[in-house]
């Protein structure tokens, strides 16, 4: 979704490859964030000319520029002014403290070549965030932190840069002489480096060097142990034994008969070696795992229990609460439903940690999954973006446990994914199904664009042949296999893969109705997008404009009533059940480019489609109480923007029915 790019028209790639020319800019206007460009519009940016090949909206020519990409390039710039230059970012690091001591953070050096920044944007590592210049921060937890700082300019430009973070204990460090450890950087085997006043030997090279710090930072990572051998202290001062520092990482929140993960992520020893774990869950199980998982059999409030032992015999315990509600993966979902996406990124709405998402929504779509970076065909990938894995996780397990469900979406207008071959849908059955069970999501949400649904092979609704469309249905009948009854299945198409097949049936137009059809009796929801969309051609031969109560009624009603799809009667789409379809909106005028509709529309749309009440020039066949709701694009745009869409239409949809 991200802003919805509505994709009308694959654009076919050249044959052959020609040299890019000198273009004269002079008459080409600058790009702008906000602009919105369609097929052929030609811009500049950063002394390169650029022609969009299909519909955009704040996607960087620069970063979004070749094959199946929504910008051309068509040269460097022959002298024009090449358009806005983008700032200059300086987070001024490497930077060192102790834990719960101030640190002042400094952009000094960041500046806008042709304008001023208008705005910066830190990220401290750990999930949270300053829009301060300069701000001052502290950490409450010792390890290496990856600080971003982002800076915006006053033509929305934007710069990134990263630097580091040392976070040690008191009277850690000190005296070591092997190098402070930095994400990412090159180690080879038996490299020492120093992490939270401990040195540390590299022992696999590619581990060691990896840019994962939550995996394989020393001392930290969830897996440094499988990359590093740990040293000993970096100073021996021939002190009292001090210590183990615990870090329980509570308190966590489950579900009956649903694993819990439990961290020790961050706990120490500052002199020594911690050799023994022991957790005790409250309920009679221990585990000496470092990081364990474990099933409650009955709902209530338990206190989880962490004791370590270090290497001259000193324990340490801390403690925590676990609430663990009653098991409702068979309770029946509500009569009427408002889903939002909750996004993996920060494309200006601002981050929300997933426990922090509010209590209006009753499905939570994670977007994205998306294409495994250097993966394999088929193979798709998600990782928390503000979160580590371990908060996410209990973020999920406390919405979960407010009756709400987290679907994690897959596709996004950034994501290609198409499922031509038996080893692409393999590997997407697998790593999809591993995500899933990682981080516990009750479902999955379709959201694939920009031509990844194709139809190339003469599909029909009942006999699709194409393979991408082939493999994709097989592979979500077996993700409904592996996880049962309870899995949700949800699909936000755009409008053209969906109701543009009544007036033609190829292409992208229509190639949602196969996998749809195929599909129904695992679908859940239907919710397509109304927006970023043209007008469209209803089933009683007239045309509406998006973003009117007709235009609501009449593409929600196509679904309810059936129809032929490109006008042929032996290719006919059945009706989906009233509880299967839900409109989707976006949540107000900053979250889409075009479809935008007042709540009071909304309103009188539903009051159309439920009781047949304020219908204006569209007439439903019939009312249809049991539609099921709204979906909006997106949660965070909508908190952005002070609740706007979900507080009007949260308390209409309660009062329904």
């Amino acid at each position: 979704m991200n802003t919805r790019n509505s994709f009308w028209l694959l654009i076919g790639s050249l044959l052959f490859a020609t040299p890019l020319l000198a273009v004269d800019c002079s008459p080409i206007d600058v790009w702008q964030s906000n602009q919105v460009y369609t097929q052929g519009d030609r811009v500049k940016t950063d002394q390169q000319a650029y022609q969009a090949n299909w519909w955009t909206q704040n996607q960087n020519p620069g970063d979004n520029s070749g094959q199946w990409q929504v910008w051309q390039r068509l040269g460097s710039c022959d002298g024009g002014d090449g358009g806005n230059q983008k700032p200059v970012a300086e987070a001024n690091g490497p930077y060192s403290a102790l834990v719960a001591q101030d640190i002042t953070f400094s952009s000094d050096g960041s500046s806008d070549p042709d304008g001023t920044i208008s705005r910066f944007q830190w990220d401290f590592g750990n999930g949270q965030s300053s829009t301060q210049a300069n701000p001052v921060y502290q950490y409450a937890q010792a390890g290496q932190y990856t600080v971003s700082l982002t800076v915006t300019d006053d033509d929305g430009a934007t710069t990134m840069t990263e630097t580091q973070v040392a976070i040690t204990t008191e009277g850690g460090g000190g005296n070591c002489v092997a190098p402070q450890y930095v994400a990412g950087a090159s180690y080879q085997v038996g490299d020492e480096v120093s992490n939270v006043g401990r040195r540390f030997q590299c022992n696999i090279a590619g581990w060691c060097s990896s840019d994962a710090a939550w995996a394989y930072e020393p001392g930290v990572g969830a897996h440094w142990q499988d990359a590093w051998q740990d040293q000993g202290p970096c100073n021996d001062n021939g002190g009292e034994n001090q210590l183990p520092q615990v870090s329980i990482n509570g308190p966590y929140t489950g579900r009956v008969d649903q694993a819990v993960l439990f961290s020790s992520r961050g706990s120490v020893d500052a002199d020594g070696n911690i050799v023994e774990y022991l957790w005790r869950f409250g309920d009679g199980a221990e585990s000496n795992n470092a990081n364990p998982s474990h099933v409650y059999l009955a709902s209530g409030v338990y206190t989880a229990q962490l004791t370590l032992t270090d290497d001259q015999g000193a324990m340490a315990s801390e403690t925590t609460r676990v609430t663990i509600s009653e098991k409702d993966s068979d309770s029946p979902l509500p009569e009427h439903l408002l889903v939002g996406y909750w996004h993996n990124f920060d494309n200006g709405s601002g981050v929300i940690n997933m426990a922090d998402v509010d209590t209006a929504w009753d499905f939570i779509n994670v977007s994205f999954a998306e294409n495994k970076p250097g993966g394999a065909e088929g193979e798709v990938a998600f990782v928390p973006f503000a979160e580590t894995d371990e908060a996410f996780i209990q973020g999920v397990r406390y919405q979960q446990s407010l009756g709400k469900k987290v679907l994690i979406s897959l596709g996004g207008a950034n994501a290609h994914i198409q499922l031509n071959s038996e080893t692409a849908r393999e590997n997407f059955v697998r790593t999809m199904g591993d995500i899933i069970e990682r981080y516990g999501f009750d479902g999955m949400d379709i959201d694939l664009e920009g031509g990844s649904l194709n139809m190339t092979a003469g599909d029909t609704i009942n006999n699709p042949k194409t393979p991408a469309i082939v493999n994709l249905i097989a592979a979500t009948k077996r993700l409904k296999s592996r996880f049962g009854s309870g899995f949700i299945l949800t699909m936000a198409p755009e409008t053209a893969y969906v109701q543009g097949g009544l007036s033609n049936f190829s292409g992208i137009w229509g190639a949602y109705l196969p996998l749809i059809h195929a599909l129904r009796d695992d679908l859940t929801l239907l919710h397509v997008q109304h927006y970023n969309t043209g007008s469209l051609t209803a089933t009683d031969g007239n045309i509406y404009s998006p973003g009117t109560v007709d235009f609501h009624v009449a593409m929600s009603d196509m679904l309810l009533t059936g129809f032929n799809a490109g006008g042929e009667p032996d290719n006919y789409f059945p009706p989906l059940r009233p509880d299967q379809v839900a409109v989707g909106l976006p949540s107000g005028t900053s979250s889409a480019s075009s479809g935008y509709t007042s709540p009071d529309k909304v309103h009188q749309s539903l009051n159309c489609l439920m009781e047949q009440l304020q219908c204006q020039n569209y007439q439903p066949a019939q009312a249809y109480p049991m539609f099921r709701g709204l979906m909006t694009w997106s949660i965070n745009w909508d908190a952005h923007r002070g609740n706007e869409f979900s507080a009007p239409h949260r308390a209409f949809l309660d009062q329904k029915f």
